[in-house]
């Protein structure tokens, strides 16, 4: 059962160059989430977007990875 909790933070994974595996903080539910790099709204699928790998993990994967002093800040509904 969701709990329609809206959550909006950094998400969490090594921002190095290298990593596009990234985690919100509780699992999402499917299609609600939002993902922003350095203020840019990216769109899931995209070539640049980014991936709902796993929503009841909270697991997310970008299609191109971030580098350091990168931000990546997610919105989306609790699961």
């Amino acid at each position: 059962m969701a709990t329609n909790d809206e959550h909006v933070e950094v998400a969490t994974g090594d921002i190095n160059g290298a990593n596009t595996t990234f985690f919100t903080i509780f699992a999402y539910q499917s299609d609600t989430l939002k993902v922003w790099h350095n203020g840019h709204l990216f769109r899931r699928d995209d070539d640049d977007g980014f991936i709902e790998t796993n929503p009841g993990t909270g697991e997310f994967t970008m299609k191109e990875s971030p580098f350091e002093g990168d931000t990546i800040v997610v919105r989306y509904m609790e699961a």
